[in-house]
This record gives structure tokens, sequence and C-alpha cells, in this order.
């Protein structure tokens, strides 16, 4: 490596420096991360079912929000909804009650569409939770991060550091370009090498980011604690212990626990209304399930098991 310098510093030591920096800028993004994620020392709230699904992923907070509106009868299980009473839908938890009003009703069923030799095209359902889940839960996941219960996302200022010296790092090779000898085609070449780790680093960091703070993490633990007789392992009676019980249960295990209870109507949140892709077919069979609601039960099967 050459001995030439820039701005009076050698090449060897204006890499060591570029090194130094990008270190510090990169420890700044984790003390930063780290910072958003502090204890809080307001006293934990009573969260509701879809507010403790949110603590673990959008998809439970979703899934919670449809098994909330099964459970009180207001949709079967292909996602069609009835008309429910004003009492009904101001006891609806705010996701349950914007999920609903974007789904289907009992009554619009599609039109089957025939192909060029006459057989029936089968479609894949356009999901319409899947679409719209952003807008659904923004309103949810910012509230509780105004709690104090999910973690913040990273600011400009976390960044400004490492940009500053990637700014510098260019500058540098910047000159290299200009002038052969200014820095030395060797410290360029190391120096770019670091602008592109600290890159990858970076992105790294961002994507490796925590979901819940640490009041998210105390919350999340006293529920699972709480409600540890609802795990799927244990093949909890959730008829037994009600409704909420049922949205709770989904909102902190998951699929696994709809499958016990009502085994198509997971089946068919999962795959469609939640993850996406299954086909709409004429013929699904419905179950009714234990938790009665009139008219929650309906489809194309018109058969309702146990």
């Amino acid at each position: 490596m050459s001995t030439s310098s820039v701005w009076g510093i050698p090449g060897p030591l204006l890499v060591i420096i570029v090194v130094g920096l990008s270190a510090l800028a990169l420890g700044w993004i984790v003390l930063s991360g780290r910072r958003l994620r502090d204890d809080d020392d307001r006293p934990l709230d009573e969260l509701s079912p879809t507010e403790l699904g949110m603590l673990l992923s959008d998809h439970h907070a979703i899934l919670t929000a449809l098994v909330e509106l099964r459970t009180e009868g207001l949709i079967n299980v292909a996602g069609r909804k009835r008309r429910p009473t004003a009492v009904e839908v101001h006891s609806l938890d705010p996701l349950s009650r914007n999920i609903y009003g974007r789904l289907a009703p009992l009554s619009a069923q599609p039109r089957p569409r025939r192909s060029t030799f006459g057989g029936p095209i089968r479609r894949k359902r356009r999901s319409v939770v899947r679409r719209d889940t952003r807008v659904l839960l923004e309103p949810l996941r910012a509230d509780l991060t105004d709690r104090g219960y999910l973690v913040r996302n990273l600011g400009p200022r976390a960044y400004l550091p490492l940009c500053a010296v990637a700014a510098f790092g260019v500058v540098c090779i910047w000159q290299s370009i200009v002038n052969e000898q200014t820095p030395s085609p060797g410290a360029a070449g190391i120096i770019g090498a670091v602008l592109l780790v600290d890159l990858a680093l970076a992105l790294e960091i961002r994507s490796r980011r925590r979901r819940r703070t640490v009041r998210g993490e105390q919350a999340l633990g006293l529920a699972e604690a709480e409600h540890e007789h609802l795990d799927p392992s244990l093949h909890p009676a959730i008829e037994t212990y009600g409704k909420r019980a049922a949205a709770i249960g989904s909102a902190l295990f998951g699929l696994a626990l709809v499958h016990q209870f009502d085994p198509a109507f997971a089946k068919a949140a999962g795959a469609t209304w939640i993850h996406g892709g299954a086909p709409a077919t004429a013929g699904i069979a419905v179950t009714c399930g234990t938790w009665g609601g009139g008219d929650s039960c309906g489809g194309g099967g018109g058969g309702c098991g146990s």
C-alpha cells in the first residue's frame, strides 16, 4: 500500500480512521435501538385479545379479530358476514369492527365464471383482509407504540453518523479517481469495501430490530403465564372457558389452538384471509361450532357439523 496522503493523512491511517468511525456509527445505531426498548415505569394495562396478538405479530392480531367475529356469530366459516345488531357492533374490538366492515355480506355470493369449454373456473379469493393489512393495523400499532408496548422505528438521527462516514469515504474515493496518488488506489479500494460492509451491517441491524419493548415483553409474559391453560398441547376445552378465552388463546397460540375448536374456520382463516391464495369454491363445508349466534352458519355447503 502506498504511503501517499490526502489532507496530510497517510493512506493506511485514513483506512484506520474510516474503519473506526464506521464502528462508532454502527454502535450508535445499535445503542439507539436498545434505548427505544428501555423499561417504562408506567404500570401495565389490561390488554385486549387483539392487542395481545399484535404484540406477537400482525397475523396473530388479524387471526384474533377473525376469531372474535366467528365466536360472536357475525361471520361464517367462509368469512361472509351477517347483519348484526347495533349492540353487537358496539361491543366489538376496534380492529374486529374494522375487519367486519370490509368483509362481504352473507348474501353476496360470487357468480361462477365459465370457461370457453363450459366448465367452471376456479378463482382465487382476493383477500380484503390481507390486502388492507397495513391500513387495518396501523391505528392499533400506533396506539401500542404510544403506550410503550411496541418499539418505535429508528428515526433518521440514528443513521446520521453512518451517513457522514459514508460521505467522507466517498470523498476519499473520489480523490483517488481525480488524482491517482491521493489517496493510494489500495486505500481507496479498502475504503470502498468498508462502506459496502457498513451498508450490509446497517441493513442487518434494521432487520433484527425487536418488535416489543421491555414493557411489551412483560405484558406478554404475564398474559402467557395467566392463560397457560389454553396451550394447545394441553387440549383445552375452549367451549368451557368461553368466547374471550377463545380470542385470547388465538392471540397467544395462533392457528394451532383454533384448529382444535373450529378446524374448518382455522383452515379457511390461515389459507385465505391471513396468508392468502386459497381458491374460493362453491361447495365449502361449514361447521356451526358451539357459540350460538343464530344465522352464523351458512355458505355453499349447507351442512353443519358439531
